[in-house]
């Protein structure tokens, strides 16, 4: 009886550890990146995604609605309650973009720094729209790009997003994909 006791306490354990066990990270250099992209790069589509930007101990959440044509691109930035924050357009050939902050700036001020940095938003572009091919599912996928950690943590079968982050110093930015069109 003990043994069978011990016997289906160490099966219970083995079984359960599994479950807890963390997806591996895979890191490859930015030159492997760019020699495993895909042949035809993401150019128009509209995509949805929920965001976590971590500052230190702070915590701001909400939506990304982010649609591109003919090399424009306009993003939403929503608050939980599906406000605006602000309303950005990029334009790809001349890599200008143009911000309309919602009138609240304050309890928002280091994702608007963010957000206004000319090299973020065109990096989270380039990203976001070229996931690596040689990506899978089982590992992360951990790209150091300048002063950035960019980690693929699960892409789509169509080789789309689902989530995606952006980590720098005591920033980050998680985006978690919802939908693609």
């Amino acid at each position: 009886m003990r043994f069978a006791l011990i016997a289906l306490t160490l099966l219970l354990l083995a079984g359960c550890a599994n479950v807890f066990i963390n997806k591996d990270t895979q890191e490859i250099t930015y030159n492997e990146y760019l020699n495993n992209l895909p042949k035809d790069a993401l150019e128009d589509f509209k995509a949805t995604a929920k965001f976590n930007f971590y500052e230190e101990d702070k915590v701001i959440s909400g939506k990304i609605n982010w649609s591109s044509k003919n090399n424009q691109d306009i993003i939403l930035i929503l608050n939980p309650f599906n406000g605006i924050e602000a309303k950005i357009e990029l334009d790809l050939i001349l890599k200008n973009q143009n911000i309309k902050l919602a009138t609240d700036q304050a309890k928002n001020k280091k994702l608007n720094s963010f957000l206004e940095k000319n090299q973020n938003l065109f990096l989270m572009r380039k990203f976001i729209a070229n996931p690596p091919l040689r990506f899978s599912n089982e590992t992360k996928t951990l790209i150091k790009y300048e002063n950035w950690d960019i980690i693929f943590e699960e892409i789509n079968p169509d080789q789309t997003v689902k989530t995606i982050k952006f980590k720098q110093k005591n920033i980050e930015l998680v985006l978690e994909f919802v939908s693609w069109k």
